[in-house]
């Protein structure tokens, strides 16, 4: 329920965004001087930026509480079916969360499947999910898990879909 009194003071601190840019630049730069595919070193670039945002949001700008977990499947559709209406907003968030991997794995990596990218999704989540546990900063819960990986293959099978259709439109 607190996780969006975290987001909005977050987002609202350029820092964060600062080392994510710095990070990821880092990283293409070194992917650049030591890689012969450049688009695949700035989507690595990228990636790392973003997943450096993720983690600040998800794990290190969060106060450390005590042990949390809901270790029931499901337990967030359960409490929307009781009125709990902020949890609609959060399943929705945490599909969005990872959204941005799913197109950018395939951006940069060609050769990605399905399976690859809901399998990149799902250990994002588990990590990010094992690190709030072990951190005592967030709630370790599998619907966060399947939220944030539905996500990325989301992400995925849109840059797809998009890829494939504008293929189709330069054909005509």
């Amino acid at each position: 329920m607190f996780k969006y009194i975290i987001t909005a003071q977050v987002l609202s601190s350029p820092v964060y965004y600062l080392i994510a840019l710095t990070v990821g630049v880092i990283v293409a730069m070194i992917g650049n001087y030591r890689c012969k595919n450049k688009r695949k070193s700035v989507v690595m670039g990228l990636i790392i930026a973003y997943l450096t945002l993720v983690f600040s949001f998800t794990i290190i700008t969060r106060t450390p509480t005590g042990h949390n977990y809901e270790l029931m499947l499901f337990w967030s559709y359960m409490e929307i079916y009781k009125g709990n209406t902020i949890f609609i907003y959060e399943n929705i968030l945490n599909v969005l969360m990872l959204m941005p991997l799913g197109v950018l794995l395939p951006v940069g990596f060609d050769q990605i499947t399905c399976k690859q990218a809901a399998l990149s999704g799902f250990l994002v989540s588990l990590i990010i999910e094992v690190m709030q546990l072990l951190t005592r900063r967030g709630l370790f819960e599998f619907d966060d898990i399947l939220h944030n990986t539905l996500g990325c293959l989301l992400g995925y099978t849109i840059y797809k879909l998009i890829k494939k259709n504008l293929g189709k439109c330069e054909a005509i």
